[in-house]
């Protein structure tokens, strides 16, 4: 059975000098008694209007059922699929890692985050507040 998203949210965080733009699509939880959760998708821009993807990255959260003791299997596992290969991409990436990391962590879901966001300087602030409209639209 295919699973349709809801409408895509968007919202905006001013941070001068720029304005991040987000894009966040949550898949509803399948009906079949899936082990796997369904992903979200979250694409964070400075523009909004279109912008070439610089940076896109897959977290799946912390294997929590494990017994083991591992501090290493409480980590949220993560991936970089597209990004980094040149220093403009990169700041892309180190807020995508990081904002994928923390949403998987909260939300016990795959988490997708895309992000285009130029030589933004990634602030802890600005970073709360992505989580934060993320955390308060998924239920």
């Amino acid at each position: 059975m295919d699973t349709v998203p809801l409408q895509p949210l968007t919202h905006s965080i001013p941070s001068p000098p720029y304005t991040l733009f987000l894009h966040l699509t949550i898949f509803p939880s399948s009906s079949t008694s899936s082990p796997i959760p369904q992903p979200i998708t979250l694409n964070v821009t400075t523009s909004e209007s279109t912008m070439p993807l610089t940076a896109f990255v897959y977290a799946l959260p912390p294997l929590s059922s494990s017994s083991s003791t591992s501090p290493e299997l409480k980590k949220p596992l993560c991936t970089t699929i597209f990004g980094g290969q040149d220093s403009a991409s990169q700041d892309s990436v180190e807020f995508a890692t990081r904002l994928a990391k923390i949403c998987a962590s909260k939300l016990q879901r795959p988490v997708y985050v895309g992000a285009s966001i130029g030589q933004f300087l990634s602030q802890i602030e600005v970073l709360g507040k992505v989580v934060d409209f993320v955390t308060s639209n998924v239920s």
